[in-house]
């Protein structure tokens, strides 16, 4: 993102990225409490900042899409009332958003809480279990963004284990994407599923993946970092690796992905300051999970089982009944689903 760059009208473009119809200037200026030549300055500084509109002098003005440069001084904006000292950085581009975020916490781990990477275009980035993450076709095709979580309790009274975290994560951003596409439905026609541990799920092709990082930070053995990687599809991402993902743009969400990523952040944001109970998380995972009464095979720690999806434990991990009989608990941390079935 660079440097020295003029600070955006933040009310402005909220109402623009919140409009579904063009707006003349005068109706924008009265919406916003200001004068038309306020409001034109206002506009031209998102023009300047590299913002895209249609423009049509009897119709009015549609904002089309949110420039890079936006995002930083919106995001902080608009949620500072949550986490007043939030850090956020924005890159065109970046090798990963963990490594970036990574970086920001261990030389700042006092500060580094809810603190936001967000990136158009990765160009190393990674799944779990050391792959390489593959991007769909085209910068901006993927939201790919990270989120710090730091955990200074006691180990013994952890408020966090990644399995926990994953989950909450999981039903987090699962909830905000049925919110985005279904909000004016009575019933979701295609709720987001969770394929445990780490995927989001439409019809059983991918929307999303997540990647749960931790360390702890020098000079502070007491505290433990974890660093959320999420990718969500925005456009249709076409083929990959055989796979048929699903997009947003697909399921019928037009939001400007600044848009979505703020909505995505009120959720995660709330999960995290005001984590679920056992009892209700595990509840809202068993009405998402994509895998009840299937016969999964799971490779964990270099071993293959094969048995029946019973039940998960947030502190655990998946909890199957193999072919044996025997009743195993799995970590997300060494375990991978490699195919299920019917």
């Amino acid at each position: 993102m660079a440097e020295n760059i003029p600070i955006c009208d933040v009310p402005l473009l909220d109402l623009l990225l919140r409009s579904d119809h063009p707006r003349s200037v005068h109706e924008i200026a009265n919406s916003l409490g200001q004068s038309r030549e306020q409001t034109c300055d206002a506009i031209q500084t998102l023009r300047a900042l590299g913002c895209e509109f249609d423009d049509h002098p009897h119709v009015g003005l549609r904002l089309t899409r949110a420039s890079l440069n936006t995002w930083r001084d919106y995001l902080e904006a608009r949620h500072r009332s949550s986490h007043p000292t939030r850090w956020v950085m924005v890159y065109e581009r970046t090798t990963s958003t963990q490594d970036a975020l990574r970086r920001w916490a261990e030389s700042h781990p006092q500060q580094a809480g809810h603190a936001v990477v967000v990136a158009r275009e990765q160009t190393a980035g990674r799944g779990r279990l050391g792959r390489k993450w593959l991007s769909p076709r085209g910068p901006g095709s993927v939201l790919t963004w990270s989120y710090c979580v730091i955990d200074a309790s006691d180990p013994t009274r952890a408020v966090w284990t990644l399995d926990r975290l994953m989950l909450c994560v999981s039903l987090a951003i699962a909830s905000a994407v049925d919110e985005l596409v279904y909000s004016n439905q009575v019933l979701a026609p295609h709720p987001v599923g969770i394929k445990w541990p780490n995927d989001l799920v439409v019809d059983g092709r991918k929307l999303a993946g997540i990647l749960i990082e931790s360390f702890t930070p020098v000079h502070c053995s007491t505290t433990r970092a974890y660093l959320i990687g999420i990718g969500l599809n925005i456009e249709d991402p076409g083929s990959i690796d055989g796979q048929n993902p699903i997009g947003l743009r697909e399921m019928g969400c037009r939001l400007d992905p600044l848009l979505i990523l703020s909505n995505l952040l009120d959720h995660l944001d709330r999960v995290i300051t005001s984590p679920l109970d056992n009892a209700t998380l595990t509840r809202h995972w068993h009405e998402r999970n994509v895998l009840p009464n299937h016969t999964v095979e799971l490779q964990s720690n270099g071993q293959t089982l094969r048995g029946q999806v019973i039940d998960v434990d947030p502190h655990e991990g998946l909890v199957v009944r193999t072919l044996d009989g025997a009743i195993v608990a799995l970590p997300a941390a060494v375990t991978s689903v490699v195919r299920s079935s019917l």
